[in-house]
């Protein structure tokens, strides 16, 4: 990765490689896990030019398997709806051009 890319450059190509959490996303680039959560939003609304989208591996729950399909925000939730646990795996994000098959 080039060093004189800014932050959201930066978070566009490692989505572009492939799938990442939050946390893969803040160790790799050394930022705390809230800024690139804050970061998202403008990251896509970058892409929406080029007919590209940030997709996401939805988050689910450990302890009955719910999976949040339909959620729009990037942030992990905080329990589940069913079973009301806060055992939540994170959502895993990665940049598709339309019309293709999630990973």
């Amino acid at each position: 990765m080039n060093g004189d890319h800014t932050p959201r450059q930066k978070i566009r190509e490692l989505l572009m490689q492939g799938p990442h959490c939050l946390r893969d996303l803040s160790q790799t680039l050394g930022m705390p896990e809230k800024h690139i959560l804050a970061e998202l939003p403008h990251v896509e609304r970058s892409l929406k030019p080029l007919h590209l989208r940030i997709s996401q591996i939805p988050p689910f729950c450990r302890s009955c398997q719910y999976a949040f399909k339909n959620r729009s925000r990037f942030s992990k939730p905080g329990k589940c709806p069913l079973c009301r646990a806060t055992t939540i795996e994170a959502p895993f994000f990665y940049i598709e051009p339309p019309g293709r098959e999630a990973p």
